[in-house]
């Protein structure tokens, strides 16, 4: 007789579907492996890694100043542009005819250009003191390797047998304090070496470290006259460009006056000396 349970002994595909797998569960899917990964949820007791920080921006390089900003190398050429286009044939009587004599012109050409020169020696004069400082920064060094060499030597001879006379020679003082202090170190420890003699310090190392002090104080008047050149020079700078902007504005208030924006057919001319077309030159 045929069995009544569908999955029973008697069901001819029962031992097929054992045999694969795919007997159907209680909830009604078949007994399929699962394919689905398994996720894994995360330990309360275990701790996220803290990313490593980001490494500083590396700092922009300074630039270093050049003889003109842009404004005032802008206003240089604008002068000079103007001077220029002033002194064409067809423009030039008209302005000397406004009390503008070709002197003018001509002086203002002449300033333009040595405002530029001037401008040339300020950055050079920066460059020289730049150069001067380094070059005292050495002179301090080398000073300072030849001092401590003295001192060492002092502590040699007198350190056991007479060490109150250290002191004449700074032991323990930190000799790059300041400049006025280490030229006053200097200059006490050769005094001292004219009636003390170190082992290892010879005649010529005491002829050598005068020589250092010598070059070191050298370095500072170099340094300070290259930074006097150049602040005048930007100053002097400074003050002609003033002169030329003035002087320039000069000319366009007379070509204003000359070709007025009422007459469209002055445009062209106007647009030459740097005018607004369609309204008075306001400087």
């Amino acid at each position: 007789l045929p069995s009544v349970f569908p999955f029973g002994p008697l069901c001819p595909n029962a031992g097929a579907k054992e045999k694969l797998g795919i007997l159907k569960t209680p909830q009604g899917r078949d007994n399929q492996p699962s394919t689905t990964k398994e996720t894994r949820m995360p330990d309360s007791n275990e701790t996220t890694p803290t990313p490593a920080p980001e490494p500083p921006a590396a700092p922009k390089p300074k630039r270093a100043a050049g003889a003109l900003n842009k404004a005032q190398a802008e206003a240089l050429n604008r002068a000079d542009e103007i001077v220029q286009v002033a002194r064409k044939p067809e423009y030039l009587p008209l302005l000397m005819a406004r009390d503008l004599p070709e002197s003018y012109f001509t002086d203002l050409e002449d300033d333009i250009n040595i405002c530029r020169n001037v401008s040339a020696d300020a950055v050079q004069n920066t460059t020289e003191r730049r150069t001067a400082t380094a070059a005292e920064r050495a002179a301090e060094r080398a000073l300072i390797i030849a001092l401590q060499e003295v001192q060492a030597a002092a502590r040699q001879k007198h350190y056991r047998a007479n060490p109150a006379v250290l002191r004449d020679y700074f032991v323990g003082e930190r000799l790059d304090k300041s400049r006025a202090l280490l030229e006053q170190y200097a200059r006490a420890i050769l005094e001292k070496l004219a009636t003390d003699t170190l082992p290892g310090i010879t005649p010529a190392k005491v002829t050598t470290l005068g020589n250092l002090l010598d070059a070191y104080d050298r370095s500072n008047t170099t340094q300070g006259s290259a930074q006097s050149a150049a602040t005048g020079a930007r100053r002097t700078r400074d003050d002609m460009l003033r002169s030329i902007n003035d002087r320039r504005m000069v000319i366009q208030f007379a070509a204003d006056a000359q070709w007025p924006h009422s007459h469209p057919a002055n445009a062209a001319i106007r647009r030459e000396f740097k005018l607004p077309v369609k309204q008075p030159f306001a400087g």
